[in-house]
């Protein structure tokens, strides 16, 4: 196994991680904290309103998994940017020129006669038939991913004459056996990484359906727990809520002292 497929390999792995373990964990460290203060606050006496104790305890730690949470997400979207990046980079490296000059100019001709041929008539049998025969004589990936390369002039030509979805499906299946043929193992591998990071940058970690997001709605709420995958926006809300509070409270500590001084005597 060579160092970039390791490489690509813990790409995946350390995005799974991401995924799936460590939302798990925080849901299941979250579940305890909070059990555990809440255990406390019912056993405290000198704390008179235990309902609004507990109420900005949940809250407290709702912004503390939020800025976790965001925290995974950043890791993840710089992981998947890394990935994805240098899996694009290894899928424009092109195998080397073999050294047999005459193999190359004799396959070059051949390649010649085949888009000419195809362009003035051919099926899709016919070409899949033609491809997998040159393929066979000329065995090197080099000559592969020419033929990847001339692909879509050559299916262009097929489907000029015929685009049945008959054709179409099967030039598609002659396509991806192409595609096969023509990449290295670490090619393909960097296919499977930009397959699985995908849309990295929108990518929800936390799964409303699984038990990571169900614990964490359960544990702080679910008014919190709908942040989950956009902390930044979480903790704002929370901090809002907050200032609205404060606010409140003032107000009416104004109210009450405004009162109290109407007293003459």
């Amino acid at each position: 196994m060579t160092n970039i497929i390791e490489k690509f390999d813990g790409f995946i792995d350390k995005g799974q991680e991401i995924t799936k373990s460590k939302p798990s964990k925080l849901a299941l460290e979250l579940k305890q904290v909070v059990a555990d203060e809440t255990q406390r606050i019912k056993m405290d006496k000198t704390i008179q309103n235990k309902f609004e104790e507990e109420k900005k305890m949940r809250r407290d730690f709702a912004k503390q998994v939020l800025k976790f949470s965001q925290d995974m997400k950043d890791e993840y979207v710089k992981l998947g940017k890394e990935a994805t990046t240098t899996a694009r980079r290894e899928l424009l490296k092109k195998p080397e020129i073999p050294v047999d000059d005459l193999q190359t100019a004799e396959f070059a001709q051949e390649l010649k006669k085949l888009k000419t041929k195809a362009s003035i008539k051919m099926t899709g049998d016919e070409l899949s038939q033609q491809l997998d025969a040159l393929l066979a004589k000329y065995n090197d990936k080099y000559f592969a991913n020419e033929l990847y390369d001339a692909y879509d002039e050559l299916s262009a030509s097929i489907l000029a004459a015929n685009g049945d979805v008959e054709t179409r499906k099967k030039l598609a299946r002659t396509f991806e056996q192409l595609e096969s043929a023509a990449l290295t193992e670490e090619q393909l591998k960097a296919k499977d990484v930009i397959g699985y990071f995908g849309d990295f940058e929108n990518t929800a970690l936390f799964k409303d359906f699984l038990p990571a997001y169900q614990g964490i709605a359960r544990t702080v709420g679910g008014q919190y727990a709908k942040y989950i995958n956009d902390g930044n926006s979480g903790i704002e809300a929370i901090e809002n809520e907050e200032k609205a509070e404060f606010e409140k409270e003032q107000a009416e500590l104004l109210a009450r002292s405004s009162r109290v001084s109407r007293f003459t005597f």
